[in-house]
Parts: C-alpha cells; sequence; structure tokens
C-alpha cells in the first residue's frame, strides 16, 4: 500500500450530516485504538465520509468485517461503506503520485 506498511487506515462513507469525531472514535474503539479521524468537511449532503487510521492492520480488518454494509448512524441513508482506505498517507501530507 502506498505510505509503506500494511493498510491501518479505512474509509467510511455515507455518513450522515453532522456526523462528529466523536461519534465515529465512540463506535470505532471497540475495535481497537483509534490513533486520527479525518472527516471530509463541506461534502454534498448525503456524501459525506471519514478515514479512521488505527494502531494495527487487525484492528483496521475488525472494523472493516464488522461494520461494512451494516453499520448504520442515525441520520443516515444507507448502510455505510466501510473499506480499506485507497490512500494509506496521510491526508493533504503526501503526493498520491510520485515523479522519478
Amino acid at each position: 500500500t502506498a505510505g509503506g506498511g500494511p493498510a491501518r487506515k479505512i474509509f467510511v462513507g455515507s455518513l450522515p450530516d453532522g456526523i462528529t469525531d466523536g461519534v465515529l472514535r465512540d463506535h470505532f474503539s471497540q475495535y481497537g485504538v483509534v490513533e486520527d479521524i479525518f472527516i471530509k468537511l463541506n461534502a454534498e449532503p448525503g456524501r459525506m465520509w471519514a478515514f479512521i487510521t488505527f494502531s494495527t492492520p487487525d484492528q483496521a480488518a475488525t472494523a472493516i468485517s464488522m461494520n461494512n454494509g451494516a453499520l448504520q448512524f442515525t441520520g443516515s441513508a444507507r448502510p455505510c461503506e466501510v473499506t480499506l482506505a485507497r490512500h494509506q498517507g496521510m491526508f493533504g501530507q503526501e503526493p498520491l503520485l510520485t515523479s522519478p
């Protein structure tokens, strides 16, 4: 994965408008140590999403298997998509593509 190590970051899509760091941390901390949460602010209504980084790849994998297509927060139109984040670096701190 981009970022150099095993995947510890997950993507959570289809979040309800107004979701907070605290709500996500409370839910996902049952699967392990949540090191970082990034919520995309000012997304289109109904298209809120977040990145959640766990301390180990196993914790991230468990969170995905327990939540993808099953997790639905109050105010969500449909269950959340929970997958490995395609880009594992810190959001906004590393380029997606590197030039030779």
